[in-house]
């Protein structure tokens, strides 16, 4: 390999072989944006990315420095965006309980989930200072309200009023039913019930994890598929997005789960 005056020689392997050459030797100028030019005209960069950024790691020019970790940084690396709840979709849910009086309440949440399968347990954070809290304490149960998209105005009003304050099931015209399970109420339009005991309780921060044993599941008739599971485009339930906030329906169907990856499977 020739080394110009004034340059360092960077060779450029192609582990795939796919091109003409199974490699190219580059001699890297002073001006790291000439590189760049050179090196985009040459090849993919893509295909070189790892051997690309080692150079950038290794080579002993500072000058080059700013300018070439800028430039990877723009064409390959994500962008940081901090330590922030923005994991997406979230699960739409609206958690019924019992006040302290007695009187049935609900409230939307969005940090929660599945998680176990046996027993099956699902799990629902929620905020110390929330009217629900020291219900869902004291009654050591809850339940879980999936709604449709057509209940998303009153699924999106219960997470802007507190239970302390209006009866949220007055003002959306909306039927509380006692659970027959736990000690927590549901609400009677809603297509997909989960009634939960609570088994666990974790302090994370500013909010408090519980967990709830799953107790039974109930569902609308209308909703079920000709195997009686709850079919999610006759339920058709919405996720949120964290970050901006915003409500999304459920997308088209794709496939079935454990049998889309078996094209990676070896046979």
């Amino acid at each position: 390999m020739k080394h110009e005056k004034g340059t360092h020689v960077l060779q450029i392997i192609f582990p795939d072989h796919q091109t003409s050459h199974s490699h190219m030797d580059i001699n890297v100028p002073s001006t790291f944006l000439d590189l760049y030019k050179r090196f985009t005209s040459a090849i993919h960069l893509k295909k070189c990315q790892k051997y690309f950024f080692f150079f950038l790691e290794h080579q002993h020019h500072p000058a080059y420095l700013p300018t070439s970790i800028q430039i990877y940084k723009e064409i390959y690396m994500k962008t940081s965006l901090g330590p922030k709840i923005l994991a997406q979709p979230s699960p739409v849910w609206v958690i019924g309980s019992y006040d302290r009086k007695g009187n049935p309440n609900v409230m939307t949440a969005a940090w929660c989930g599945i998680c176990c399968s046996q027993p099956p347990c699902l799990a629902v954070s929620i905020q110390t200072p929330r009217y629900s809290f020291p219900g869902i304490m004291e009654h050591k149960a809850f339940t879980v309200n999936i709604g449709s998209v057509d209940q998303i105005n009153a699924v999106d009003y219960f997470g802007m009023v507190s239970g302390s304050k209006e009866d949220k099931f007055k003002a959306t015209s909306l039927t509380p039913v006692r659970g027959e399970k736990v000690d927590a109420p549901y609400i009677d339009e809603f297509p997909l019930i989960v009634e939960c005991k609570v088994v666990g309780v974790n302090e994370l921060g500013v909010h408090t994890q519980f967990v709830g044993e799953i107790m039974d599941v109930k569902a609308d008739p209308s909703v079920l598929d000709d195997k009686g599971r709850p079919d999610i485009t006759k339920v058709r339930p919405f996720v949120f997005t964290p970050g901006n906030r915003a409500y999304h329906a459920i997308g088209d169907y794709l496939g079935q789960g454990f049998n889309l990856g078996k094209i990676f499977m070896t046979k």
